[in-house]
C-alpha cells in the first residue's frame, strides 16, 4: 500500500515539477477585456458508480482518481479568437465540467511560437497556471497542465501578430477530478482522499 502512495505523489510532483511556467496574468484580465468563449461542456459523470467500480478494481491496479473524457478541442475548432487593434490575437476556451473538484488537461499536440503565451485559470480567477511559453515545447508536441480547482475553467492562448498562425493547441483530454485529491474542498468526504 505504502508503494502506491509513493506512486501517487511522484505522479503529483511530475505534473507540478515538469510543467514550468513564467508566471503573470492573462492579457484579458490585465487589460480588462471581456471575451465570451464558446463553452464547451461535459457529460455529466456518475460518481457513484466509479467509486464503485474504484472500491472493486483489482489489486496493484493503479489509482484513479479521475475521469478522462476523449476530446478533441483545438484552436481551430473550439473557443474563440478576437483581434486586438495591434494584430495580436487571443483565443478563449471555456471548459466545463459539472461537479468536477478540479480539471487537468492533456494535449497531443503543443506547440507555442515566439512571444505567444498560454493561461489556464478558475472561474473566480483565485488559481491562475501559466504563463506557459516556447519554454515549454517538448520534441514530441505532448503536454500536461496540473489540477486546477474548480468546475470551469478558461484557456487564454496569446499570440503576436508576428506569430500569426503558429501555434498549435490540442486538446486530447479533460480529467475530471471526483476525489479531490489535493484538498480543494478543505473538507474530507466519502469521496475524498486527499
Amino acid at each position: 500500500m505504502n508503494n502506491i502512495f509513493k506512486f501517487i505523489f511522484l505522479i503529483f510532483c511530475s505534473f507540478i515539477i515538469a510543467q514550468d511556467s513564467k508566471g503573470g496574468i492573462p492579457y484579458s484580465l490585465d487589460k480588462n477585456i471581456s471575451i465570451n468563449s464558446n463553452k464547451q461542456i461535459l457529460p455529466i459523470l456518475d460518481v457513484t458508480q466509479l467509486m464503485e467500480e474504484d472500491k472493486n478494481r483489482p489489486p496493484a491496479t493503479p489509482f484513479r482518481y479521475g475521469y478522462k473524457f476523449d476530446v478533441n478541442f483545438s484552436l481551430n475548432n473550439a473557443g474563440v479568437w478576437i483581434e486586438l487593434d495591434n494584430g495580436d490575437r487571443i483565443w478563449k476556451l471555456s471548459i466545463y465540467s459539472k461537479d468536477a473538484y478540479a480539471i487537468c488537461l492533456e494535449y497531443d499536440q503543443f506547440y507555442l511560437p515566439n512571444g505567444a503565451s498560454l493561461f489556464i485559470y478558475n472561474e473566480d480567477n483565485s488559481m491562475i497556471l501559466g504563463a506557459y511559453t516556447r519554454d515549454n515545447n517538448q520534441d514530441d508536441m505532448l503536454f500536461a497542465s496540473p489540477l486546477i480547482e474548480g468546475d470551469f475553467i478558461h484557456l487564454e492562448y496569446y499570440e503576436p501578430s508576428p506569430s500569426y498562425g503558429e501555434g498549435i493547441i490540442n486538446i486530447d483530454y479533460v480529467i475530471h477530478d471526483y476525489r479531490d485529491v489535493l484538498n480543494f474542498s478543505q473538507t474530507r468526504d466519502s469521496r475524498s482522499c486527499g
